[in-house]
């Protein structure tokens, strides 16, 4: 048993899950410009492939989504143009390329997601906001996750987000990351827990196998080509054999780690160097239980504070 409700006067009891969900959101007021809220209850199954829409909270209220499919269960509109630049455009490797903002203002709050069938396929994930093509990705402004539950995916969060939350979040049982940020910027993520699965591959098997220096799997926290300011505090990472509570790869951010708890047979942090250059412009790493502190800035390590 599900219901759907909006403050519009959209109710759904009954029906397909997915279309319950996608009628409530497309149904919402076209030209709004401060997000409006959806609410759900009770356990919608089986559900994927939802369309998330500009300016919408989506509140859970004893709420369980349940997969069973390879595919996301919210994904970003893939055929909404890239009409919005953020920020200025960059090189790599010699090839020019552009942001561009592709969704604003989407909160989750309160749902409890649930994959049941392992499936090894990177587009298995909770929450699907990844874009891109030949010259560019598109970001989702402001999308932030709030006291979510996630299990049994093999990427819970997966996307590329800017002036964004992730806050009071349960990640656990997935198969590669927890939350895989491909790229983003001014990112607060707190208070959450990451319980990492050990891992049958060793990072040097990995490197072994694909013939690069790419950490794949087992990672609470991966943050990949991520910029400007970064808050990681009081969040709870337990690494199993083999896994990783935090990775950094080829990021130029300003990253305050502190507070946070690292337990398990896994490494706290690692870091995992694309072939383009490693920018940071500063990782401080202390107060934390269970990892050493220490500063790291434009490729030179040093005790936090010296």
């Amino acid at each position: 048993m599900f219901e759907v409700t909006t403050d519009y006067g959209y109710s759904c009891k009954t029906g397909d899950p997915v279309q319950a969900i996608q009628n409530a959101l497309d149904a919402l007021p076209e030209e709004r410009t401060t997000p409006c809220n959806v609410y759900l209850q009770g356990t919608f199954y089986p559900v994927s492939n939802i369309i998330m829409k500009d300016n919408v909270n989506l509140i859970g209220n004893n709420a369980t989504l349940i997969s069973v499919s390879q595919w996301p269960i919210f994904i970003h509109d893939s055929g909404k143009a890239y009409n919005e630049p953020y920020g200025q455009p960059f090189k790599i490797d010699g090839e020019l390329y552009q942001d561009w903002i592709t969704l604003h203002n989407v909160t989750f709050q309160s749902i409890h997601f649930k994959q049941l069938i392992a499936y090894s396929h990177p587009d298995n994930c909770a929450i699907y906001f990844y874009d891109g093509n030949s010259s560019g990705w598109g970001l989702s402004d402001n999308l932030s996750v709030y006291n979510c539950q996630f299990e049994g995916f093999y990427n819970c969060i997966q996307g590329l987000a800017i002036n964004s939350n992730y806050i009071g979040n349960i990640f656990q049982d997935y198969l590669n990351n927890a939350i895989m940020f491909p790229a983003g910027s001014n990112l607060t993520i707190e208070n959450n827990i990451f319980n990492t699965p050990s891992n049958d591959f060793t990072v040097e098997q990995y490197q072994e196998r694909d013939g690069s220096a790419s950490i794949q799997g087992g990672i609470g926290l991966f943050l990949m080509d991520v910029s400007e300011v970064v808050s990681i505090r009081n969040n709870t990472f337990v690494e199993g054999a083999n896994s990783t509570g935090i990775t950094f790869s080829s990021s130029n951010g300003n990253f305050i780690i502190t507070g946070n708890v690292f337990s398990g047979e896994g490494s706290a942090i690692s870091f995992d160097v694309f072939p383009r250059p490693w920018l940071s412009s500063g990782i401080k790493f202390f107060g934390n239980s269970g990892a050493d502190d220490f500063c790291y800035d434009y490729g030179v390590f040093s005790e936090f504070g010296a």
